[in-house]
């Protein structure tokens, strides 16, 4: 339960903000904010996550040991899957659509989310799956920055493998992995669907 929802929240962040920085990155060819997405690929997950804690220790921000920081971190580190699926859906959008928009009276926001919104879904479900599906195993992050009462299942298994409870962790790892293999299939199921 705990996965699934720490999932979600990060997954609700990264829709939207892959969503602006696609959008601006292909209209506007902003490629240093393609760069800046794409930076969390190539830190550490455990060096990731002592920042985080080390960001999020002081007053003005003191989120250390909250489950908003475990969604936070999520987001910037599976950013940049998404701004690649969304980007991709944004590139095969033609500028023309919208530009019609807006010479027929609409405002450019109106003309994002009425017409560009729908155009980008089936880059945004492709995105949204391999998001959801690499933070629901995300394993170094929860280790580093995951509350007792928000412990995910991936350190749930961990901490299991310490405490040598391997028949709760081989339970575990296999919800785990038929959590993981439904939504390959879905994922699967879509991308054929679009093909016919």
């Amino acid at each position: 339960q705990n996965s699934i929802m720490l999932a979600t929240g990060a997954l609700v962040l990264s829709v939207i903000i892959a969503t602006f920085v696609s959008y601006f990155v292909v209209r506007q060819n902003s490629s240093k904010l393609d760069f800046m997405a794409s930076i969390p690929l190539v830190v550490p997950g455990i060096a990731f996550g002592i920042a985080m804690i080390q960001t999020f220790n002081t007053a003005p921000l003191q989120l250390t040991g909250t489950a908003l920081l475990l969604i936070i971190a999520y987001t910037i580190r599976r950013l940049p899957y998404m701004v690649r699926s969304t980007m991709g859906a944004m590139r095969a959008i033609k500028q023309d659509i919208e530009e019609a928009a807006i010479n027929l009276g609409a405002t450019p926001f109106t003309a994002a989310i009425t017409i560009i919104g729908p155009l980008m879904l089936p880059g945004i479900a492709a995105g949204s799956i391999l998001v959801f599906i690499t933070v629901i195993k995300e394993a170094s992050v929860s280790i580093l920055l995951a509350p007792p009462e928000w412990a995910p299942m991936s350190l749930a298994i961990f901490q299991n493998i310490l405490r040598a409870e391997y028949y709760s962790a081989a339970a575990m790892s296999i919800v785990l992995i038929v959590i993981v293999r439904l939504l390959q299939g879905v994922a699967n199921f879509l991308s054929r669907k679009q093909q016919l």
